[in-house]
């Protein structure tokens, strides 16, 4: 289970960090004269990430479900301690 949450955290912020990752390129290309840097950022959209992150999360937990789900597994069996204290 924890798996499955660290795997949706993760996958809303792919979104955040593609484009930070692809910001800090455009302004290295962009900076090349010295120029002062911006605000790093000023400018992002983030609802349109935050939603592309849900999107992406919802996508896994449905393809876990799907995936995991299969009748031809055996069911599991917890281990069953029969020591009496």
């Amino acid at each position: 289970m924890l798996r499955q949450i660290l795997m949706t955290i993760l996958l809303i912020l792919v979104p955040y960090v593609v484009y930070g990752i692809i910001s800090i390129i455009r302004r290295r290309l962009a900076q090349r004269d010295d120029s002062p840097p911006s605000e790093f950022w000023s400018g992002v959209p983030v609802v349109v990430l935050g939603l592309i992150g849900c999107l992406l999360a919802v996508a896994v937990l449905i393809a876990v479900a799907v995936l995991e789900n299969d009748p031809d597994r055996q069911a599991y069996v917890p281990p069953i301690n029969t020591e009496r204290q």
